[in-house]
């Protein structure tokens, strides 16, 4: 039991970063990776993906528990021009609806299916699903950052 938080990190250091890595619109579109918060079982622990081109804006994928609860997505905001993180708040609500905002987020969501830590979860990540999923929101959400990003 003491070495729990310890046996999720490197089941999903190995996983997660397997998945992360080769996302296949990540070579098409150019987007590099960061990890950020240590231990995947840490709380706000994850990994955002960016271009050059999109300056004050990242995709993450993150959790906002520790042990692996909270999974979420969202746009992560790095600046702190206010006036520009309202524009990109509106502009985001204006394509996709208005969900969860936070300081570092105009505006995130759960990833769907896999929000917490589960046996469906460990399944998901062994079976390919998982991937899946996280391909399909990377993709989903090329688009508007670019938009995003051409409009700061």
């Amino acid at each position: 039991n003491s070495n729990y938080n310890e046996i999720l990190n490197q089941m999903c250091e190995k996983k997660l970063r397997e998945i992360f890595d080769n996302i296949n619109i990540i070579k098409e579109w150019d987007l590099k990776s960061e990890r950020y918060g240590g231990s995947w079982s840490n709380q706000y622990s994850g990994i955002y993906f960016y271009r050059s081109g999109w300056k004050k804006l990242r995709l993450a994928f993150e959790f906002l528990k520790p042990g692996l609860d909270g999974f979420i997505y969202g746009i992560k905001y790095c600046d702190d021009n206010e006036a520009s993180k309202d524009l990109i708040i509106k502009k985001i609500q204006e394509k996709k609806g208005i969900r969860s905002t936070s300081n570092w987020y105009p505006w995130y969501d759960y990833v769907p299916d896999y929000q917490n830590f589960s046996t469906k979860f460990v399944e998901a990540l062994y079976n390919g699903k998982l991937k899946e999923k996280i391909q399909g929101l990377v993709e989903s959400n090329i688009k508007l950052l670019n938009e995003l990003a051409d409009n700061l």
